[in-house]
């Protein structure tokens, strides 16, 4: 081997290559402006001999191994990691590791700095930025999930993606390297409605990879850490337990991932999420709320504030705060006055694109309409969200659990405004039509809709409700909505004009059969299911809104005895909805 000395320009040139001290260029290049490319300064020759002078003149000797030579594997784990090779910049005089691998895209971290820079890579490969470079590749022997960066705990290394050479004019897996590896559903069932959740598009692919408001707050504003072990103790309450109920059909985890890294860098968000998680703990310890009602009066003092600059200044970032802050006030239930969601509402309005921008906006848009929907259900008022724009949202284009729950919310959602629409009672074509596309949506639901295990409710065995186990809350969050949507359309679904008599008292019996059936269905996934706590809000909705209809002792006996539970474990206070049934059925029990 020999130095190689000089630029690739100069040495093409043949021409004395000076470089002046600290400079990034040599002189010839910088005055010529030609890019200055210095290559390694060990170049290595590929040889098969050597001439032996100590063995006599003109002799030779082949470099070769002996057939029992012992090779150290550089793409197989040891107790150091990987195989490592050291490249070293002869311009800027810095090094850098690198890993040889054979068929394999592992990345080698060392083991000392292993947490920090795992951490690293996972905030900066955020899904909000498009990858258009990396793609999941998924095989038919692959799980439908898990996770694309694979942390071996002996050696920490991080598995990636495969690169992708080309690029489709459809979009069938995630564009992000942090989003989790799944083989895509081609569900047909669906398609035939007019949802067609599952078509092609490209409104969440960001080939400019364009920061989000998130990025751009996580990077650019500076960083504010807590100011008491008590405030980490909340945040880490809120990462844990609370936001996974905003992200409970979002796969990425987007709630989950990055509001806890917004906290530190947007004062109002810090302050929403202390509030919420203070409020939380106040009512599952039997506690005071003054600590709650502290954070809450500052994050809005912030939101105030930050809601009187110009609309374009608004951002995802702003929509989230508001969304938190009516979480907030859906825990207090006393006192909800919905002050916070006719907030979030118009922040939507005002910058529509957050329903189709994917990403943290989505979410919140998503959680969004989830509340209105609860607001609408509970206290018997017409949405306020405009669902025109969910029509185009990127969620459609991911053909995960949480993307096809997410048509049916939209269907309830659908069912809503028509009950509060001037021609509920008469557009019979239209309930006809959403009840085809919520049996459709039944009919073309995916394996994992179905539970694990289930058991026919039996009142001998003092089994009020059925058994039904599902793995994951997603699905079981689904399959409430589902109940929703046939309860709605069982109770609100006006009889044909031809109906009268005999024929139309059996119509209506037969509709109250249904919603016992589906409230009965929804209530036995909901207590089946109890360590899914994000999963069982649905069912709460329902109970209030008929759960009248229970006439058997043992199962208005398991329905009190849900709630009552849920309000502990959850913090959803249900003793308002407990004590409105207690009235209900006395009523009626008396009237018969």
């Amino acid at each position: 081997m020999r130095p190689g000395r000089g630029c690739k320009s100069c040495r093409k040139k043949h021409a004395k290559c000076i470089t002046e001290d600290g400079a990034s260029a040599c002189v010839r290049c910088i005055d010529s402006g030609h890019v200055c490319d210095f290559e390694p300064r060990i170049r290595f020759k590929e040889v098969k001999h050597v001439d032996a002078a100590s063995k006599g003149p003109g002799v030779r000797v082949e470099l070769s191994f002996e057939e029992d030579q012992v090779w150290v594997s550089t793409n197989q784990p040891s107790e150091r990691g990987l195989g490592k090779f050291i490249i070293e910049d002869v311009v800027n005089g810095t090094e850098w590791d690198t890993t040889e691998l054979a068929g394999d895209s592992t990345i080698a971290v060392n083991e000392g700095v292993s947490r920090t820079a795992l951490t690293t890579i996972l905030e900066d490969h955020d899904e909000d930025i498009a990858n258009d470079t990396l793609q999941a590749g998924t095989t038919a022997e692959q799980q439908p999930y898990g996770d694309e960066l694979r942390v071996n705990p002996d050696h920490a290394y991080i598995q990636l993606p495969e690169p992708n050479s080309h690029h489709s004019n459809t979009i069938d897996v995630p564009h992000s390297p942090s989003t989790f590896l799944w083989n895509p559903r081609k569900d047909t069932g669906i398609a035939a409605t007019t949802l067609s959740p599952f078509t092609p598009a490209l409104s969440d692919f960001r080939g400019d990879a364009i920061l989000s408001p998130s990025d751009i707050a996580i990077n650019q504003t500076p960083r504010t850490n807590l100011t008491s072990k008590r405030e980490a103790f909340l945040l880490h309450k809120y990462t844990n337990l609370l936001a996974p109920w905003a992200d409970i059909f979002d796969s990425r985890q987007h709630c989950k991932r990055l509001v806890p890294r917004l906290c530190l860098h947007i004062p109002m968000m810090r302050y929403a999420v202390l509030a919420l998680s203070a409020r939380h703990q106040a009512i599952v310890t039997k506690g005071t709320e003054l600590e709650a009602s502290y954070y809450h009066g500052k994050s809005l003092e912030l939101v105030i504030d930050a809601l009187s600059a110009p609309e374009e200044t608004y951002d995802e970032t702003h929509l989230v705060t508001v969304a938190i802050l009516r979480h907030y006030e859906e825990l207090g239930n006393d006192d909800d006055h919905r002050t916070h969601l006719l907030g979030t509402v118009r922040l939507l309005r005002t910058v529509s694109k957050f329903s189709l921008s994917g990403g943290l906006g989505e979410t919140a848009s998503w959680w969004i309409l989830r509340q209105d929907i609860y607001v609408a259900l509970v206290h018997k008022q017409p949405l306020s969200v405009d669902l025109s724009t969910y029509d185009q949202a990127s969620a459609f284009d991911l053909e995960d659990d949480g993307s096809y729950s997410n048509v049916v919310v939209l269907l309830v959602a659908r069912i809503l405004q028509l009950l509060h629409s001037p021609s509920h009672s008469t557009d019979i074509s239209a309930w006809e039509t959403l009840e085809t596309e919520t049996d459709a949506w039944w009919n073309a639901k995916p394996d994992t809709f179905q539970p694990i295990f289930h058991e026919e409710p039996d009142l001998s065995q003092n089994r009020a409700f059925p058994t039904m186990c599902m793995v994951s809350s997603a699905p079981m969050a689904g399959l409430a909505y589902y109940h929703v949507a046939k309860v709605l359309i069982s109770m609100h679904k006006p009889l044909s004009p031809k109906l009268s008599g005999f024929h139309a008292a059996k119509t209506r019996q037969e509709a109250e059969k249904n919603v016992i059936h589906h409230l009965s269905q929804a209530i036995g996934l909901s207590a089946s299911n109890g360590e899914l706590e994000n999963a069982t809000f649905e069912t709460h909705h329902l109970l209030y809104m008929c759960g009248y209809c229970l006439k058997h002792p043992a199962q208005r006996e398991a329905a009190i005895n849900f709630l009552t539970w849920s309000e502990d474990v959850t913090g959803w206070r249900t003793s308002n909805t407990v004590n409105m049934l207690k009235e209900q059925w006395k009523h009626l029990d008396a009237s018969e």
